[in-house]
């Protein structure tokens, strides 16, 4: 969640430091606007997309809200015929190596979700510990790369929902577009 094309290409570069492991960074464009809980949604399978009408603006994923982990949980299940999986990294890093091979054997798609660097920028008063949040965040990607590959995963796809912003300065009047 929230990691920007730098950060991607630094995980790039830890991944292929590692003997066993391969890795590629291609860029791709998401959908505007562009923020979690949209982006999350529209990385599940699906045919439609729509944002509740009412005051949360859920996002729902042909009718059925995306709103959490065990949500998204029941999207891929359903359109996977109980092959697929949504779980969270803390949930997977606390695995054991026979519950995370049972975990791979009893599914052909697993999304992982983790969020370290959303919830961080998303506190005022830990805005300025993003780098820290994004160190950590990739040294928990290569802990789960590693987890996965251990599991006998052969094809592993790390994707964000959306990127962000950082700034550490008030915003200059000029800043500013004019509408």
């Amino acid at each position: 969640d929230a990691m920007r094309y730098e950060i991607g290409d630094e995980l790039l570069s830890l991944i292929n430091q590692e003997d066993r492991y391969s890795a590629e960074l291609e860029p791709m464009l998401s959908m505007l606007p562009s923020y979690t809980q949209l982006g999350m949604a529209a990385l599940l399978p699906n045919t439609s997309l729509q944002i509740a009408g009412n005051e949360t603006a859920t996002v729902l994923v042909d009718g059925q809200s995306s709103m959490g982990t065990d949500n998204r949980n029941k999207i891929l299940k359903k359109a996977l015929n109980d092959r697929g999986e949504a779980i969270t990294a803390d949930k997977l890093l606390n695995m054991n190596q026979i519950e995370s091979r049972e975990l791979l054997k009893r599914n052909d798609v697993i999304y992982i979700y983790h969020n370290r660097i959303d919830h961080t920028g998303d506190k005022m008063h830990a805005e300025g510990e993003a780098f820290e949040a994004a160190e950590q965040t990739l040294q928990d990607l290569l802990r789960l790369v590693k987890k996965l590959v251990g599991a006998n995963a052969s094809s592993i796809l790390i994707t964000a929902d959306h990127g962000f912003i950082y700034q550490d300065r008030a915003i200059d009047e000029s800043d500013f577009a004019v509408a």
